[in-house]
């Protein structure tokens, strides 16, 4: 009898210690997830912080001169009088909300929260836009949505090229440079080709009439050089 409870008491102990030992290491594999999941969240906080106040900057400029240009378009293609400023209104849609896609995915990617509304002064531009029809608001919105505002994108993304840090978004910026300077140079073009006709209705026939003064430019030149050479030859 004395033996058996001997057993007993030894089962006991035996059956204490394993629940013991058990949960110790389910104590342990707990600790062991939880330092894994603080170290990761450490190492995801550390890559936010590592994003610069210029890399930031960029994504915030160029977010907002997304949305103004796709907004201002789209104005643009209720309002405009000319078919060539409808056309550019249009590209400008496509092309920025392209770019815009991009980097809201790269923003996602560094957990950047990306502004959902444009400047103060885009708005106020815009509300003027929006009061403006016909030859008039061509005028107004290639100066506005197209020349200016494209001189100050550009300038946002050659400052992200040279002064940015992070690897992604520099390159973000040099993909989109390109862009930002056609459609600068087109919105130029179309206003050499306003100035002085009193509206985008002669825009077209003035853009072709600049482009038949360099084809003839180009061709007397042409022909004078080559008279001249002819010229010296024979005097030769």
């Amino acid at each position: 009898m004395y033996k058996l409870k001997i057993g007993a008491a030894a089962l006991t102990a035996v059956a204490v210690c394993l629940a013991v030992g058990g949960f110790s290491v389910a104590q342990q594999q707990n600790s062991n997830s939880n330092m894994n999941g603080n170290m990761n969240s450490g190492r995801m906080g550390q890559g936010m912080a590592e994003l610069s106040s210029q890399d930031r900057r960029f994504m915030m400029r160029a977010a907002m001169s997304d949305m103004n240009e796709i907004m201002s378009g789209r104005v643009a293609l209720e309002r405009a009088a000319s078919d060539e400023v409808k056309r550019y209104a249009q590209q400008m849609i496509d092309d920025h909300t392209r770019m815009s896609d991009e980097l809201k995915t790269l923003a996602s990617a560094k957990g950047v929260t990306l502004p959902t509304d444009v400047s103060a002064k885009m708005r106020r531009d815009m509300a003027k836009l929006q009061t403006m029809s016909g030859a008039e608001f061509d005028r107004m919105y290639i100066r506005m949505a197209g020349d200016k505002a494209h001189r100050d994108t550009l300038k946002e993304f050659q400052r992200e090229t040279s002064r940015g840090s992070d690897a992604e978004t520099v390159a973000q910026a040099r993909k989109g440079e390109p862009i930002v300077r056609m459609h600068l140079e087109m919105a130029q073009s179309m206003m050499r080709g306003m100035m002085n006709t009193g509206g985008g209705g002669n825009m077209n026939r003035n853009m072709n009439r600049n482009m038949n003064m360099n084809g003839n430019m180009n061709s007397n030149m042409n022909g004078n050089t080559n008279s001249n050479m002819n010229t010296n030859n024979s005097n030769r």
